[in-house]
């Protein structure tokens, strides 16, 4: 876990700058669940490397895709955060920062490159190298052999030449899993570095926030800190008709009244 339950990003005293406070809980909340995403990501792909086929009992493939591309937003909002952060002086001179910054300076590029799927389709149907989601590759670290397994997976219509890691271009290799690369039109984030110099530089910030905390904040308001969140639970009485199994198909609702074929457009082409 990269954020403890005592870390200052959590405990925002309640006299802090409004502003400040809001962008460190933006930072805070980015952090979390880009280290949610990672964990989960290491074990499924640590599964996958062992399995063949699918089960139920294995956490999916699109699992792994659902969690790299998380992990990608959570980055780019992260790194916007941290630029615009009011007060957050001396960052360009911090290594942690620079760092992590340097390691993920492909990051926006690379979470653009999704947003807008129905514009780009049309243009790269002729790419054989080009996939909806890219592709994602990573390595299984074996101590007891010295060896590395690499894997990549390419999701969707595997066509074309996609990437995978090669060993030899890392110094080290963290176990079980490293080296987990999203790639996507030619542009490579590795999520392992990353994620690592996160976790380095956010020690930084943390040490940075206490220290700021203890000077900046008036004597009288320390130790006063808003919450890190608040769960509201409300029970309801209904009618027991209105409870049904999960698979149950909703009401169809009332829809409107469909237009006439001029009015959509004598363009509209569909190729089923």
């Amino acid at each position: 876990m990269i954020i403890g339950k005592e870390s200052p990003l959590r405990k925002i005293p309640s006299a802090l700058d409004r502003r400040q406070a809001l962008f460190i809980e933006g930072i805070r909340f980015s952090v979390e669940m880009a280290d949610v995403a990672y964990k989960r990501l290491r074990s499924t792909l640590l599964w996958l490397s062992k399995m063949e086929d699918e089960t139920p009992e294995i956490p999916s493939t699109v699992s792994a895709m659902l969690d790299a591309w998380s992990i990608v937003d959570s980055l780019n909002r992260l790194r916007r955060l941290m630029q615009n952060m009011p007060g957050l002086k001396g960052k360009n001179k911090n290594p942690g920062y620079r760092l992590f910054m340097q390691g993920t300076e492909k990051i926006t590029e690379l979470r653009n490159a999704v947003q807008h799927l129905e514009t780009s389709i049309p243009g790269v149907v002729d790419d054989l190298n080009w996939a909806v989601l890219g592709s994602l590759s990573w390595g299984i670290a074996h101590p007891g052999t010295s060896e590395i397994i690499t894997c990549s997976f390419m999701p969707g219509i595997p066509m074309g030449s996609h990437p995978m890691v090669n060993p030899l271009d890392r110094q080290l290799w963290h176990l079980p899993v490293d080296s987990i690369t999203i790639e996507r039109s030619g542009v490579f984030v590795c999520l392992s570095d990353a994620m690592r110099r996160l976790k380095a530089y956010i020690g930084h910030m943390e040490q940075s926030l206490t220290e700021a905390y203890a000077t900046q904040i008036p004597e009288e308001h320390r130790g006063k800190t808003h919450g890190a969140g608040m769960l509201l639970t409300l029970v309801f009485r209904v009618a027991p008709e209105q409870i049904v199994p999960e698979d149950t198909p909703d009401p169809e609702p009332d829809l409107p009244e469909e237009p006439d074929e001029e009015e959509v457009g004598s363009a509209t082409n569909h190729n089923l």
